[in-house]
């Protein structure tokens, strides 16, 4: 990734909530890394120090800490995604979920690392965009939800600094998410990872028996690590009252977020479905395979739909989800074309970046042009990129399909600076990787307000 230099106050404020969470850099610092550590010492030799450590309160003090950064980086994550009403909040979304994407090269080993790290970011985010979708049908039956939920009191109120609903519901959804998948530090699963001798690519597939007890493990884990290892928030005051209410209001939160938790196993139509469908159209988007494949990306809500089908995730849920994120990723590099202003034939392709959730319709992203008449720009348009304007699709590649190899070159020449790519894919490309665009300061405010046109 650039230095922090050369990005936006956004981008950087990305950056720092990435580290903040997890620094391989700086392991002891970061969420993963106080996590790291607990499950080290909860295994290793230290067990009786632990205990010792508890009894004087050392361990206590602790705990507290784990829970005071974790739930500081969930507030900030908040902060960096949602506004004042639900359109602001689309665009912070869309904002954050694209920078995220637009940071990875998604080319070579380090790019699996980095997407590890971000996943649970990412689906945390999608997590609380698939709740409001879901609330805004009336299909939201959890008691504990529904008892902090008003429509008018949604979003960040001058008033106050979180709303009700914020300060119960969606910061302990974003920690559920963030924590799902903390199991895998301890020392058991990244033996089953690593490898005894510890040698092993962690990102291999594993055999069944490996695998399903790994998931068992992970999740032990993490329970562990949410009921123990963070905990509830101590009260602080005198009021003997005011600590009933608050104790009571611990209690029912750390009891929605192991539902959550549970139910991500098996989602069926209950409230695991919040987090299941976000795990698994993050884990395409921010692929670990060890081959990625861009043009995989837009398959990713076709898993959803598929597992909707077969009754794995809840329809409505798949379908709501579908609708918010549509078939082109957030930060997902678009080519296009269309024709000249006297409707003639297209003799050269422009590049476009998706920019905003919530398309009108499944197949046609909400872009900004990042290029005009083959030159990189920093003040393009927003789009609506239609099927036959876009070379993902046949029928916008058809179009282009009689121009000569050369201006093919010549288009590749002006767009890349260098005219040897090799092959007609990359002559004529369905889509295109959109890092080194993104890697400098002045291209990094694909979210500002712009009039929209339809190509």
């Amino acid at each position: 990734m650039p230095s922090d230099s050369q990005e936006s106050v956004f981008t950087n404020s990305v950056k720092n909530l990435l580290r903040d969470f997890h620094d391989p850099s700086d392991a002891e610092d970061s969420a993963i890394g106080v996590a790291l550590a607990y499950f080290n010492e909860l295994e290793g030799e230290s067990k009786a120090k632990m205990s010792n450590e508890a009894n004087t309160g050392e361990g206590e003090k602790l705990r507290i800490a784990r829970l005071a950064n974790i739930i500081y980086i969930a507030t900030q994550l908040l902060k960096l995604t949602e506004g004042k009403n639900w359109k602001e909040t689309q665009v912070q979304s869309s904002r954050l979920l694209g920078t995220l994407f637009l940071l990875s090269s998604y080319d070579g080993p380090k790019a699996r690392r980095l997407h590890q790290r971000m996943k649970p970011i990412y689906k945390a985010v999608l997590s609380v965009r698939l709740l409001d979708g879901l609330l805004a049908k009336d299909k939201i039956t959890h008691p504990y939800i529904l008892k902090h939920f008003d429509s008018k009191q949604r979003y960040f109120s001058p008033e106050t600094e979180y709303t009700e609903f914020q300060q119960f519901v969606v910061l302990p959804m974003i920690i559920a998410n963030l924590i799902q998948d903390v199991g895998l530090f301890h020392p058991k699963c990244r033996e089953i990872l690593y490898g005894k001798s510890g040698d092993q690519d962690e990102f291999r597939v594993l055999d069944k028996e490996d695998r399903i007890l790994l998931l068992r493990l992970n999740y032990k884990a993490t329970m562990d690590y949410l009921t123990k290892g963070l905990g509830k928030e101590k009260y602080i005051g005198n009021s003997k009252q005011e600590r009933i209410v608050f104790n009571q209001q611990q209690d029912e939160q750390m009891e929605f977020m192991e539902d959550l938790l549970k139910g991500a196993l098996s989602p069926k139509d209950g409230v695991g479905n919040l987090i299941k469908i976000p795990q698994v159209y993050t884990s395409v988007v921010l692929s670990t395979k060890a081959k990625m494949d861009l043009m995989d990306l837009p398959k990713a809500i076709f898993l959803i739909d598929q597992l909707a089908k077969s009754g794995s995730v809840d329809a409505e849920a798949a379908k709501t989800f579908i609708k918010i994120v549509g078939q082109f990723p957030q930060g997902f590099g678009v080519v296009y074309c269309q024709p000249d202003h006297a409707d003639n034939p297209p003799d050269k392709y422009e590049y476009a970046i998706v920019n905003q959730l919530n398309p009108e319709k499944l197949r046609e992203p909400l872009c900004r042009a990042v290029t005009r008449s083959l030159q990189f720009t920093s003040s393009g348009t927003n789009l609506v990129v239609t099927t036959d304007a876009n070379l993902y699709f046949p029928s916008a590649r058809d179009l282009l399909s009689k121009i000569s190899k050369e201006r093919l070159e010549e288009i590749l020449s002006l767009l890349y600076k260098e005219s040897k790519h090799g092959g007609e894919r990359e002559l004529l490309p369905h889509c295109w990787n959109v890092y080194d665009f993104f890697s400098e300061k002045r291209f990094q405010n694909l979210w500002n307000k712009s009039t929209t046109k339809t190509v």
